[in-house]
């Protein structure tokens, strides 16, 4: 799986950790969750956007299927 979010900085940004994470691992939602999780644990939101990060972490669970 390679996972990069493309609207969240100014350049795609590649989430090695998460697929780190996912990689052996069976893909359900409980994975799906933790990956995502993962992915954005450094996010860092501006002034009244921190609802973006939630959105991201749900395309992310999409994107895997959940």
């Amino acid at each position: 799986i390679s996972l990069v979010l493309g609207a969240v900085a100014p350049i795609p940004m590649k989430m090695t950790e998460a697929e780190n994470y996912l990689r052996g691992k069976a893909l359900n939602e409980e994975t799906a969750r933790e990956a995502a999780e993962i992915a954005l644990r450094h996010a860092i939101p501006l002034e009244m956007n921190g609802y973006k990060i939630e959105m991201a972490k749900v395309m992310v669970r999409r994107f895997l299927g959940f």
